[in-house]
């Protein structure tokens, strides 16, 4: 259930063709991670990886996919440029790259969740490495919010060399595990170049991208009803935009004494959040309602979407479970 795990959570204990979870060491919640053989090594590349653990049996299958794992992120891309009314060949602002990074969770996601396939299923290893390379890009752009980067805050246009110094900077590479992101500097600029210019990039023809629809091919691999893919991607990007609101009300309740730097990143996730609406064409409000409500109301909204009977309620259990969840408080800190 959406909000019970989120997009993150939700699809990171998921296993690849390889046998390797998508969310490797790091699966959350920790009860669904798998300890799977890795080959590691010590880490060679300078700033702040070097010295430190790198999980080469990740980046040898991640790697084998690396322009069929990019194309998949220009198709989605290309296809929320479309969405928001935007030639294709423009490079996307901060927010809408965050879209795309949290698009990519939400295809897998929805590719379980609209089927009905067992968990047991294992992911295409192209989708598979897609996930493992774009959550770099949904990390940089939580933590810029945990922060309130102004870059985020005024929702501004940014270079891949800027995401890497920013990761490099503050230790972004570094998993909860003590492992360190193990692909080059060069392959992680070069994914993010790709991630923000597309087809234009001078690696772009590796894509295989050469038409103005090739983009809408590619989903359509993964995502049989492309419409369906994209609404339900944005009804939880929303959807967790608004249970994140609310850890921060509480947090700011709880901690007079940081007042100003978490109202900061409240005001931030608040336009965010007034920009998923917009883009779901919806005018309510997170405010308009109880909290317990409207989580309700969004999660049957999903259901609906994905022609599921809605659920009556949802248990205090698990409104505490997912109001404490790390991924969420980690940005309150």
């Amino acid at each position: 259930m959406e909000f019970k795990y989120g997009l993150w959570s939700g699809v990171s204990s998921l296993f690849d063709e390889d046998e390797r979870q998508l969310g490797e060491g790091n699966v959350s919640p920790m009860i669904f991670n798998h300890d799977i053989p890795t080959d590691v090594h010590s880490c060679k590349f300078s700033g702040s990886r070097d010295g430190k653990l790198i999980n080469m049996s990740s980046l040898r299958s991640t790697m084998k996919y690396f322009y069929e794992a990019s194309a998949i992120t220009v198709a989605i891309r290309d296809y929320h440029m479309e969405q928001i009314n935007k030639p294709i060949n423009e490079n996307p602002n901060i927010w809408d790259l965050y879209v795309i990074a949290r698009a990519s969770l939400a295809l897998i996601a929805y590719r379980y969740r609209s089927e009905n396939r067992p968990i047991t299923d294992r992911m295409p290893n192209d989708l598979g490495s897609q996930y493992k390379m774009v959550t770099g890009i949904y990390v940089i752009c939580r933590e810029m919010v945990s922060a309130a980067h102004p870059a985020i805050k005024n929702n501004d246009s940014i270079s891949a060399q800027e995401l890497y110094d920013y990761a490099d900077k503050h230790n972004l590479f570094e998993s909860d595990t003590g492992m360190v992101c193990a692909g080059s500097a060069r392959k992680i600029v070069e994914f993010l170049e790709l991630a923000i210019q597309g087809r234009n990039h001078p690696e772009g023809a590796k894509l295989k991208l050469e038409k103005q629809g090739d983009h809408l091919d590619v989903l359509g691999r993964y995502a049989p009803d492309i419409k369906g893919w994209y609404s339900y991607a944005m009804l939880t990007i929303e959807l967790d935009s608004f249970i994140l609101m609310e850890v921060l009300e509480r947090k700011l309740e709880a901690n007079p004494s940081g007042k100003e730097r978490i109202q900061s990143v409240i005001d931030i996730i608040r336009a965010q959040h007034s920009y998923w609406l917009e883009l779901l064409e919806r005018s309510d409000e997170p405010n308009t309602a109880d909290f317990k409500q409207g989580a309700l109301e969004r999660q049957n909204a999903i259901l609906t979407h994905l022609k599921k009977p809605p659920v009556k309620a949802i248990s205090n259990k698990v409104f505490n479970a997912r109001l404490h969840d790390k991924n969420q408080t980690e940005i309150a800190q």
